[in-house]
């Protein structure tokens, strides 16, 4: 069993139990003498990260806290990168945490000693962020009440999280609360242009792929995503079709460039092997954070299933095709107008609705996708060529 996975099943059993115990002890825990600081939970993962940048720009505007993240491992990079904090920033990796437990206890003592005086945890289904928040000491703290999850007992304020609306609506109105001032339009107005790439790493990206045999903007650059790292295999389409789609791309004359994180190289290499073109780099698990957000502004348009690198795109204005299978694009779509999304159109989907919990793993809602679907909302993106 994954990790990942473990520490969802320690979430759930001990999550839950612990939320029992500790409300109970609030005056050993909450502090009175609090400093002037704000500290905002979101361990994973990309795209809801991006999805949190207009909102947390709201709230620096709005509020004279300084401003701390607690994240994992994983997207601190990210973070520094989107500067949605002007304090320090803290991460834990629960996937291994709980094999080394006196690392969690060392970075809850470390946060206890910031006295936050408000939490805002943007997850919206794990326990232990909401355990986490509870045992900063923080007199505040603002969460979200998910159904059927457990979770918002510890929290002094929360709002429900909602199936039918964008993941970045409930983001913006957990912000709303804490501010007392709704700003879910400003920020869906702001998401697109919210991220900008350093020019420094535009040139070098720019070098780099002229080296791969690019043309340069002479050529039609786009990007190909297949993978959507570890647990989302169900999320993914068909090798194949991609690399179908990439060899009649290179025959239109566009260069390609596969990319992804490091659970992702075995499915692109399958997609680079396939392909056979001398049109394609391949960048999967290559790049830094800052590297892919300079490679995808210069991109044309982005293929991917419902993964981080599609809200990249949106948050970039660059269109994107997002494939779309157990996921609802109600929640998750790529914000903007200069999308296609494809779903499936089997009858059991959307059915994922926590990010997570999979009704099946045989893929056959991203395999009924078809190779002409995919093609024909690239042309109609594409139009402007």
């Amino acid at each position: 069993m994954r990790k990942s996975a473990v520490a969802r099943q320690i979430d759930r059993y001990v999550g839950i139990l612990l939320l029992c115990v500790l409300k109970p002890v609030k005056h050993w825990v909450i502090f009175e003498d609090v400093s002037d600081k704000l500290l905002l939970i979101k361990f994973a993962g990309m795209g809801d990260i991006i999805l949190m940048k207009p909102v947390v720009d709201g709230i620096k505007r709005r509020s004279n806290l300084r401003i701390y993240f607690l994240t994992s491992r994983a997207m601190k990079e990210v973070v520094s990168y989107l500067q949605l904090s002007n304090g320090a920033i803290y991460y834990i990796d629960f996937a291994t945490s709980f094999s080394r437990p006196l690392e969690l206890v060392k970075t809850i003592l470390n946060l206890r000693r910031e006295r936050f005086r408000v939490v805002i945890d943007f997850e919206q289904w794990m326990r232990f962020s909401s355990l986490i928040s509870y045992l900063c000491g923080a007199p505040m703290r603002y969460g979200f009440s998910t159904a059927a999850q457990s979770r918002n007992s510890l929290y002094t304020h929360s709002v429900t999280y909602s199936f039918t609306q964008h993941t970045l609506v409930s983001f913006a109105q957990l912000a709303s609360l804490f501010l007392g001032e709704d700003i879910v339009m400003e920020s869906l107005k702001g998401f697109v242009g919210c991220i900008s790439p350093r020019q420094d790493e535009v040139e070098a990206m720019r070098r780099m792929l002229l080296a791969y045999g690019w043309k340069g903007d002479s050529q039609p650059l786009a990007i190909v995503h297949p993978g959507c790292g570890s647990g989302g295999e169900p999320r993914t389409w068909v090798v194949e079709r991609y690399a179908q789609v990439v060899r009649i791309l290179c025959d239109r004359g566009v260069f390609i460039v596969l990319t992804g994180g490091g659970d992702d190289v075995e499915i692109a290499k399958r997609v680079f092997r396939i392909a056979e073109s001398s049109s394609v780099a391949f960048f999967v698990g290559r790049t830094s954070f800052a590297q892919l957000v300079a490679l995808v502004s210069m991109a044309n348009f982005v293929l991917c299933p419902n993964t981080g690198i599609m809200h990249l795109a949106a948050a970039l204005g660059r269109p994107t095709v997002a494939l779309h299978g157990p996921t609802n694009p109600v929640q998750w779509r790529p914000i903007g107008e200069a999308h296609r999304i494809v779903q499936s159109k089997l009858p059991c989907v959307p059915c994922l609705r926590l990010g997570h919990d999979y009704r099946c793993n045989d893929y056959k809602c991203m395999s009924a996708i078809t190779l002409e679907e995919v093609l024909e909302a690239i042309d109609e993106i594409c139009k402007p060529w």
